[in-house]
């Protein structure tokens, strides 16, 4: 089983699986769905969990220091 972090529909990230096993069908099936309000930064495996990072009501501004 391969874990693919994508935004293939999904602006905002999201976390799918391919079966590598099966080479004459390749599917992906979401396993972590886009979040509509939050942006998916990162997805890692650590032992048996995935921990996965979001960006939420952010907001970006430009400063100017004199």
């Amino acid at each position: 089983m391969l874990y693919v972090q994508t935004n293939a529909s999904a602006d905002k990230e999201k976390v799918v699986t391919v079966d590598i096993a099966n080479e004459d069908s390749i599917v992906f099936n979401d396993l972590i769905p886009e979040d509509k309000e939050a942006k998916l930064n990162d997805a890692t495996i650590v032992q048996d969990k995935i921990v996965v990072v979001y960006s939420r009501n952010v907001c970006l501004s430009n400063s100017r220091f004199v």
